[in-house]
């Protein structure tokens, strides 16, 4: 593996760890928790869009140019995930019907929409983007001397 994909694997690696860990968290019921949930509620959804949008970034690294449709596509799939945790579009697309069968999707549907969390979503992939294009600059640089 290229030293520009390993650092961007680590990255993505660090930021899906930090997403989970933030969210397991918040999870816990206590006043602190639910204070800093408050505040940091749309953190896991920033962290774990860039996270999968690092780990694409690393596989498509030989091709820079795909750079911009990696991202876009991680903002499209986390904003549909977001999406489908409004009762009317998990019904519309029968989501609902395919949960009985699946825990960690009745888990995930239990959850709230959040329009914070689309925000969230463009902010982590416009952080993966801009953290592969300095990533790639740097090892340009290294290259040059």
């Amino acid at each position: 593996m290229r030293n520009l994909e390993l650092r961007l694997s680590l990255a993505g690696a660090l930021a899906l760890g930090a997403g989970a860990l933030v969210y397991l968290c918040l999870r816990d019921h206590s006043p602190v928790a639910s204070a800093f949930a408050v505040c940091m509620g749309s953190l896991p959804t920033l962290l774990h869009t860039a996270a999968f949008a690092l780990l694409s970034l690393a596989v498509v690294a030989p091709w820079p140019r795909l750079a911009p449709a990696v991202c876009g596509a991680w903002f499209i799939i986390e904003s549909a995930f977001e999406a489908l945790q409004i009762p009317t579009v998990a019904q519309l697309t029968h989501v609902i019907e395919l949960a009985p069968g699946s825990l960690l999707l009745r888990a995930y549907l239990r959850g709230t929409f959040d329009p914070a969390d689309i925000a969230a979503a463009a902010t982590g992939a416009l952080l993966a983007a801009w953290i592969a294009a300095r990533t790639r600059a740097h090892d340009v640089e290294l290259r040059a001397r």
